[in-house]
Formats: structure tokens, C-alpha cells, sequence
């Protein structure tokens, strides 16, 4: 059983680095498919070439399923990739096409590149019927782009992980007391060593991801958030909330600490933010302030090391200390 799981979660850890490996910025995400779906659609709606999903996803065909859940590779510079320029219209420039008298779907898919079925889609039309003056869109329309980050400054100031004036609007915190103490119960154990190296190369492969505050997905994050999809890879839902978090495991001293543990402090004269401990007194975090990115940082250092609070250990040690 361990054989197979550390081979699972080698699988797991292979798989993230293609998707979360930062080139130039971190904009790899995914899509789960849904009816009428087609290749070319998700190329253009996400502006990556067929070629790169199908690399990507492994694919040998064009065929798709219901709800199979796709890698939308990140965008790369043109002078390094060239194969994820997405073609433009043929006979168009537009990012729409007018109908004119005698078009019909085909027609207008010869002249503009844009398949029949992705046209349909595009425009949510399902009959075949067309007048002219009618505008088809020919693209979808572009996704948010993640927040941009700000200029990045050597240290951290009072205010880099204060973003707003009235916490109880905080999804990160709530205001009712300083929380109870965890009961002592661990959520699970270590298989061994090696599977905790491997909570570290994955919490890395997210270095560069943007924050967002409240951010759940994969183009923004925040601090919590990023903590409970780390650990959901490794069979352990934690709750929303760095302050609920700090609410489970079992509390362990920073002479203690172990990789993997979790790390609290308190950003906003209560528990506010949450990393994940990586050794050397490291931590990784999602980190709000100037920086705005999934980033590595030391426990010493004077902002944290006046801020931190507690340490809980999520799982039991393979080997007891």
C-alpha cells in the first residue's frame, strides 16, 4: 500500500509541476468540459493553440468527454513558442463577423477559419437560421487576467498584509476571541520522510502564484486558501480560514517545528495569515503587501519573527520526536 501511494503521489507531484512551473508568470489553470465543447473553442477562449492543449493534456486525438477536466498550459513569449500563436481570422481582422445576404454557417466558417460547431457555441445559436446585419462573435471573450503585481521592495512594512480597515469584512479572520486551543489529535500520518519532501516540491512548483484576496482558484489565491489546497493533495480538508485552521492538528513549539507543520501570526492583532513550514526556518505563504505572490520567506525575519504566533502539526510524524 505504501509502494503504490508514494507512486500516486509522485504521479501527483509530476502533474503539478507541469501545470504550476512559472515561465514568466503563473497563469496555468484548468477547465473541466462541458456539452458542445470542442478543442478549437477552448484554443480560442483561452488563446493557446490546439496543439499546446492536446501536448498538454496528453491527447492523441480531438476527441473530448463530459467533465473531463483539461490543463490550459500557460501563455508562452513568442520568441520561445512559437506553435502557441493562435491563428487569426482568415478573412477577417474583426473579433466579429457581420452576416451578409446568401451567408450561411459554413460559408462564413470557410471565410473566417472558425469551425461551424464553434461558431454555434461562440454564439449560443442552435438553429441554422441567419439574417443579414446579424453579428457573430468569433472568439470568446477574453479571461480576467490575474492581478498585477506591484513593485517589490526588500522588506515588509506594517501595512503589506493589512489590506483593509475593518477586519470583520476579512474572509481570512473572524473577530470572536483569540480561538480555542487544538484539541490534541492528529489528522493522519506521515507515510515517511519522502512523503513530506514531497508537500515541499509541490507547495514550490506554486511559487509565483498570484495572490488575491478571498482568492480560491488558480488565477488568485490567498493565504488559507492556498494551505488547504496544498494539503488536500495529501487526504487532509481543512476548513477556509487561517483562524479556523489554527483550530485543528496539534499545537507544537517553534523549537519543534518539522516540515509541513503550519505556521500562524498575526497580521491584524489576531490570527490573519497562515504558511506552510519547509525547514531551515522557511516558510512558504501566499503573501498579500507589495510582493502579491506565492512566495518562500524566513521566520527570523523582523515582520514575522514580532508576528508569529503558533505552530500546528497537521499530521503525526513518521518517527516521533
Amino acid at each position: 500500500m505504501k509502494a503504490r501511494r508514494i507512486v500516486f503521489l509522485l504521479g501527483l507531484f509530476t502533474l503539478f509541476l507541469i501545470c504550476f512551473t512559472p515561465i514568466d508568470s503563473f497563469s496555468s489553470e484548468t477547465y473541466r468540459i462541458r456539452k458542445g465543447d470542442t478543442l478549437s473553442g477552448i484554443s480560442q477562449r483561452y488563446q493557446v493553440s490546439v496543439q499546446s492543449l492536446k501536448k498538454a493534456n496528453h491527447l492523441k486525438s480531438n476527441a473530448l468527454r463530459l467533465n473531463q477536466v483539461l490543463i490550459i498550459p500557460a501563455k508562452q513569449d513568442k520568441k520561445q513558442d512559437k506553435s502557441c500563436r493562435i491563428s487569426k481570422p482568415k478573412a477577417s481582422k474583426s473579433a466579429t463577423y457581420v452576416v451578409r445576404k446568401g451567408d450561411s454557417f459554413v460559408k462564413i466558417a470557410k471565410k473566417t477559419g472558425v469551425s461551424v460547431s464553434d461558431l454555434k457555441a461562440i454564439n449560443r445559436v442552435k438553429s441554422t437560421r441567419l439574417r443579414p446585419g446579424q453579428k457573430l462573435a468569433l472568439s470568446y471573450p477574453q479571461p480576467v487576467k490575474p492581478p498585477q503585481e506591484v513593485s517589490e521592495a526588500e522588506h515588509f512594512n506594517l501595512d503589506d498584509l493589512e489590506e483593509i480597515e475593518n477586519p470583520a469584512d476579512d474572509p481570512e479572520t473572524d473577530l470572536t476571541g483569540e480561538g480555542e486551543e487544538p484539541a490534541p489529535r492528529f489528522l493522519g500520518k506521515w507515510d515517511d520522510s519522502k512523503e513530506r519532501d514531497l508537500l515541499v516540491k509541490i507547495s514550490k512548483g506554486f511559487l509565483g502564484a498570484p495572490y488575491r484576496f478571498g482568492g480560491v482558484s488558480l488565477k488568485g489565491l490567498d493565504c488559507s486558501a492556498f494551505v488547504k489546497r496544498i494539503y488536500s493533495i495529501f487526504d487532509i480538508n481543512l476548513p477556509r480560514t487561517a483562524r479556523e485552521q489554527a483550530r485543528v492538528g496539534q499545537k507544537v513549539s517553534r523549537e519543534q517545528l518539522a516540515v509541513g507543520d503550519l505556521v500562524f501570526f498575526n497580521t491584524r492583532r489576531y490570527i490573519s495569515h497562515v504558511g506552510i513550514y519547509i525547514g531551515n526556518d522557511q516558510f512558504v505563504h501566499a503573501a498579500a503587501g507589495r510582493h502579491r505572490e506565492v512566495r518562500i520567506d524566513n521566520l527570523n525575519a523582523p515582520y514575522y519573527n514580532k508576528r508569529f504566533i503558533k505552530a500546528v502539526r497537521l499530521k503525526e510524524l513518521e518517527d516521533k520526536l
